[in-house]
């Protein structure tokens, strides 16, 4: 904060001190300076001390009217810095939570300090979490301690069987978790997730401990819908969608406009796999849902199918996604394309020849494909060290220049390759 800028606070602040225009300033805080001299105390102090705009101090007000009465000094300025001094909190973070909710500054900051030694007590979240944890769920700081958060946490420990290290990782991840009803919302959630198990308790309460997102999961607004999409978009039923969340809980966190339709479409439609075989590699793969399309995708599918062309298909490289491309495909394959190993067999000795298959090569341990290739570890680090330096490292021609792969293009592209090589 520059010295003017200062100034500008403390003289907005005063209370005895009349409104005067505030100097001229030289440098480019000159219109800053000017519209914190013209606002209210609270404007003053949001835009200079958090770098608020003008639209997001008059929404924080909107939430909360009575903050533009409140003295700077004295009540408001005191949280803001307890926040960010002694709990840890950046003051980017502190900005984010009067977005989300301005009446973090209403509340009382003995209410606040209560509420914070309970998350590091009582919950294991560190000292320098906690602001971010307050930041990210503001409505804990005015909770009740004994009247919510203690039966929270005892549902937590007693009933999902949490150990204190499962605690703080949802307090820390969910925090709006620990703001939930026992009764009329945890209790619910885990009897929804009973139907989802099949009656399978051990099993419904060792995903809530491991998943605490679930329980943040509004039941009728995203789980149950989320499962109907599965069971219709795959056309697999509900049973066969149950077992998917099952498998993998965190399906249900995933938002099906970004992650989960378009994972499907490109699945049927740009690899051409059909709906039936979306449904294969999301049942057996669920977490393929999570992956971005133009991230992670495409791009992975894209070079398997290229390099290992014509010996891996679509749904090989798919079923290969969840490796690095970086930092494990690209490494592997240009060893394989040194040692001459690509597209034809590696043997064992004894005529016993295994296919060195792009599953092959992937699955494999760091040693395992050493000792396949022929090569040392450090040799193999060095190729992933290279992988990891090239901007070009799993990048195509034809995927430079923005147009979508699909299997087919890609198949034409990998057999011009293979055919100028031959020529060669």
């Amino acid at each position: 904060m520059t010295r003017r800028a200062v100034r500008t606070v403390r003289v907005a602040a005063s209370a005895t001190e009349t409104t005067s225009p505030a100097p001229s300033p030289s440098n480019s805080d000159a219109s800053s300076a000017t519209t914190a001299a013209a606002a209210t105390p609270f404007e003053a102090y949001l835009a200079t001390e958090l770098s608020m705009s003008a639209t997001e101090i008059d929404d924080a007000l909107r939430r909360a009217p009575k903050l533009r009465g409140y003295d700077v000094a004295s009540v408001v300025a005191p949280k803001v810095r307890y926040l960010i001094d002694s709990l840890g909190a950046t003051p980017a973070q502190v900005k984010k939570a009067l977005r989300r909710d301005a009446r973090l500054l209403v509340c009382s900051l003995a209410s606040v300090e209560r509420v914070a030694a309970w998350l590091r007590e009582r919950c294991g979240v560190a000292r320098e979490d906690v602001g971010a944890v307050l930041c990210k769920q503001p409505s804990l700081a005015w909770q009740s301690i004994d009247d919510n958060l203690t039966p929270t946490l005892a549902f937590l420990t007693e009933e999902l069987g949490m150990t204190p290290r499962d605690v703080a990782r949802c307090a820390t991840r969910r925090p709006a978790v620990l703001c939930m009803s026992v009764e009329g919302t945890l209790r619910a959630k885990r009897a929804f997730y009973s139907d989802v198990f099949r009656g399978d308790d051990a099993r419904r309460d060792g995903a809530l401990r491991r998943h605490p997102e679930l329980l943040a999961v509004s039941v009728d607004g995203a789980a149950r819908p989320k499962l109907a999409y599965l069971a219709d978009a795959l056309d697999i039923g509900a049973d066969r969608a149950a077992n998917i969340v099952a498998k993998s809980p965190g399906v249900l966190s995933l938002s099906v406009e970004k992650n989960v339709a378009p994972t499907i479409r490109f699945l049927a439609e740009e690899l051409e796999l059909g709906v039936a075989g979306a449904a294969k590699v999301v049942e057996s793969r669920p977490n393929v849902l999570a992956y971005s399309v133009d991230n992670k995708l495409r791009p992975t599918v894209a070079y398997l199918t290229h390099e290992f062309f014509p010996a891996c298909d679509a749904y090989a490289a798919v079923m290969l996604v969840s490796y690095s491309l970086k930092g494990r495909i690209v490494p592997r394959v240009r060893t394989l394309r040194k040692k001459g190993l690509m597209a034809r067999g590696v043997g064992a000795g004894g005529g016993d020849a295994r296919p060195c298959t792009a599953t092959y090569a992937m699955t494999r341990t760091d040693a395992a494909f050493c000792a396949l290739a022929g090569i040392d570890a450090e040799t193999y680090e060095r190729e992933v060290k290279d992988a990891a330096e090239d901007p070009d490292a799993g990048r195509l021609p034809w995927l430079r220049d923005g147009r979508k792969w699909s299997l087919a293009e890609g198949g034409k592209a990998a057999a011009a390759a293979a055919a100028a090589a031959a020529g060669t």
